[in-house]
């Protein structure tokens, strides 16, 4: 017999953390993705919740920590939010928000709700980043630009959009991780928080899930099944109806009414009839050029940090 703990210890031995109450009025997370956008966490995730004893998530993004009016409405909402009512308080609580890296304030919030959390940060190079949140923007109707060469531009120069969703399209600065790490190593120590590339996901997502899992004594099972495509590229048929669908979106307000088992396959069916496949064009050299110059001292900056070669950050895909 196996003397590894199992999920059902993980509430009581995570991080020294004391045992998880049901009536505490915490998420109270093992494990929290928290970035960065586009690179690879929605993959990660999916394999995460195969592990034993993990609770499953009903929603792909925990916004618990990001939205005031969550927050304020307290943990125990959000556990019904995002694992259901009848969740064992010693399953393993996994979640992500692929925005939360560069929201100081959100995470502060997470490490005062959940004492036991492992944080997981997975990084992407900066110019594909960039250029793939473009075109999510694009597919979800929040970026006007024609190109991403003008959507580069307009960030570089300050000029911002009054329509709704900044945060997806802020392609430049959000590939500014070091800024990031250093700020998030002032309030976390390393220990807790695990740094994976994009790159290591390609070579095997598998062996990546269960070095996040390791310290909680639990391993993606070997007939466990993850999905082998998450986030697949694709692009709006129609803006306006993208943003009719987004999550701040007319149709959610116009959906409240009805019941939560109908809102959400409507809103989904909506949106997969807007989006057909896509792969997006290459970038331009000179745009990528000019990006590359951009985070050459950010990607030396971060070499260090995490102590991995970055030197093939920014070339053009084979």
């Amino acid at each position: 017999m196996s003397d590894r703990p199992t999920a059902s210890h993980v509430a009581a031995s995570s991080n020294g953390a004391p045992p998880r109450s049901a009536a505490a009025d915490r998420l109270d997370l093992d494990v929290m993705i928290i970035g960065a956008q586009k690179s690879g966490t929605s993959t990660l995730l999916s394999h995460l919740l195969c592990a034993p004893g993990a609770a499953p998530l009903h929603r792909p993004e925990i916004a618990y920590y990001s939205h005031d009016d969550e927050y304020e409405q307290g943990g125990r909402a959000a556990v019904r939010k995002y694992f259901g009512p009848e969740v064992p308080p010693a399953a393993l609580r996994i979640g992500k928000n692929a925005g939360l890296l560069t929201l100081p304030f959100a995470i502060r919030r997470l490490l005062d709700d959940s004492p036991r959390v492992r944080i997981v940060v997975v990084l992407r190079d900066p110019v594909d980043r960039a250029y793939s949140a473009y075109w999510f923007a694009k597919r979800r109707g929040f970026e006007p630009a024609a190109s991403f060469s003008e959507a580069i531009d307009r960030e570089l120069s300050g000029r911002s959009l009054q329509i709704p969703r900044q945060d997806l399209r802020e392609y430049i600065v959000r590939g500014e991780y070091a800024v990031y790490l250093e700020r998030l190593y002032e309030d976390v120590e390393p220990g807790r928080v695990d740094v994976h590339l994009l790159e290591d996901l390609h070579a095997d997502t598998r062996r990546v899930a269960d070095e996040v899992l390791e310290p909680f004594g639990v391993a993606i099972p070997p007939s466990a099944v993850p999905p082998e495509r998450v986030n697949s590229s694709a692009r709006a048929r129609s803006d306006r109806l993208a943003r009719l669908t987004s999550s701040s979106s007319r149709l959610r307000r116009m959906l409240r009414p009805l019941s939560p088992a109908l809102r959400g396959p409507i809103h989904r069916a909506v949106r997969r009839y807007n989006e057909v496949p896509f792969r997006p064009p290459p970038m331009e050299d000179d745009v990528r050029a000019k990006l590359v110059e951009h985070y050459e001292h950010h990607n030396r900056r971060l070499e260090a940090l995490i102590e991995r070669d970055l030197s093939g950050w920014g070339r053009p895909p084979r």
